[in-house]
């Protein structure tokens, strides 16, 4: 059993777990192995990896439908469970809605076509054949699972093992977007969007890049290693351009590790930024208030 070093997770789930098996051994007087129990590393997902993958994949599934002030996630919470559920995992080959109960989901849309000619549980009283034809069909389905699991875990070894740091897709002259760490005030940062940019390539000395912001041609070139940034097929550049860098650019080069670079005909001086004016006072020297006093007329 692992679970995070977290409060809660010292005592409820391990209590439920120890009351589990004490009931397991009462109930049907067998031993049970023993569980061990396993704490994952704070900030090193790669220690549970089985677990924090799936979040992984809901995490985008949620950020494409939410709203910008992200206080309607929970709505899509179950919508996305049953696209996770009901999709064919590239790991086992099928989906996990088959490998728990032994069929495939039921639909609406099914319910109008088949309607009721095809029945998943036996119409008669006895369920031996039902049972026995699910019992075969998921071990069978387990087996298929694991042995497909195992081709494409190799697959996906021999893959990374070629070159663990990012191909050299990102070449001279290509719009990238630049990794965005700076956390955004009364928003999750799991769920905001994690790119931010762009940034033209002028530059690329492998593993590192040099980039510099489409938004402020003008401003210094930033050295980024390759896996800070991400190749940009769109062509969504900036309505204009400024001598000033943009402040969330400002802020997310130096969390990405951005170091500036001197680079000829790329190095201007920066303007000092505009000053706001000072805005006049509303206060006057007379007790009247002229801005929201009634008009009155005599008749």
């Amino acid at each position: 059993m692992m679970s995070q070093r977290k409060k809660n997770h010292h005592g409820s789930s391990w209590l439920k777990t120890v009351e589990f098996r004490k009931m397991a051994t009462y109930t049907t007087r067998a031993p049970i192995p023993p569980v061990q129990r396993y704490y994952a590393t704070p900030y090193h997902h790669e220690r549970n990896g089985a677990c924090e993958r799936t979040f992984a994949t809901f995490h985008p599934m949620l950020r494409a439908y939410i709203s910008e002030n992200q206080l309607d996630w929970d709505k899509y919470v179950a919508a996305c469970t049953c696209m996770y559920n009901t999709s064919i995992h590239n790991s086992t080959n099928n989906t996990p809605f088959f490998l728990l109960f032994g069929r495939d989901p039921v639909f609406n849309i099914d319910l109008i076509i088949k309607h009721d000619s095809e029945r998943h549980v036996s119409t008669d009283q006895d369920s031996t054949i039902y049972l026995e034809t699910l019992v075969s069909t998921l071990h069978a389905s387990w087996r298929a699972a694991a042995h497909y699991n195992e081709i494409q875990r190799k697959r996906f070894k021999d893959q990374y093992d070629k070159s663990h740091l990012p191909s050299l897709s990102v070449k001279i002259g290509h719009r990238v977007y630049l990794r965005d760490f700076v956390p955004k005030v009364g928003l999750s940062q799991k769920l905001a969007n994690p790119w931010l940019g762009q940034f033209r390539v002028i530059e690329v000395d492998h593993p590192q890049s040099t980039i510099v912001s489409i938004s402020s041609p003008q401003s210094k070139p930033k050295r980024v290693h390759m896996n800070q940034v991400k190749r940009c097929y769109e062509i969504s550049g900036p309505a204009f351009t400024s001598p000033w860098g943009p402040e969330s650019e400002q802020l997310a080069l130096p969390s990405a590790g951005g170091r500036d670079c001197e680079i000829a005909g790329y190095s201007h001086s920066e303007p000092p930024a505009p000053t706001v004016p000072p805005q006049p006072s509303e206060s006057h020297s007379h007790p009247y208030n002229t801005r929201f006093r009634k008009r009155q007329t005599s008749i």
